[in-house]
């Protein structure tokens, strides 16, 4: 998990504000284990509950 976490605060800071799907699969792609998309949105979901990332009222996820 904590991989996870790692790639996506990386892609984050590559792109800036980006809508959750899209960093899903983003993040899926730059790890070449698109099957891990499921697992990637929990970890992501985590992280939005812990605030070490943030989403805004559009829907974008940010650091």
């Amino acid at each position: 998990m904590i991989f996870v976490e790692q790639v996506i605060k990386m892609v984050l800071k590559e792109e800036g504000s980006i809508d959750r799907s899209e960093l899903i699969h983003k993040v899926a792609l730059q790890m070449k284990l698109p099957e891990l998309e499921p697992f990637i949105e929990s970890t992501l979901g985590i992280m939005v509950g812990n605030k070490s990332v943030k989403v805004d009222e559009n829907g974008k996820v940010y650091i």
